[in-house]
């Protein structure tokens, strides 16, 4: 549901989330749609 949100306003780098550093699901926003800046969202367990 957030993720359908987030993909209407700006590019994702890649189709899905993958597993990051800490074990949870990660994906980042494209930085042009980010004023330049790389972003990373990070879902936290417990967080949904």
């Amino acid at each position: 549901e957030s993720m359908g949100a987030i993909k209407d306003k700006v590019r994702l780098l890649g189709e899905e989330p993958k597993i990051g550093a800490h074990g949870n699901p990660v994906i980042f926003m494209h930085p042009k749609d980010m004023a330049g800046v790389l972003t990373e969202l990070e879902e936290v367990k417990g967080s949904t």
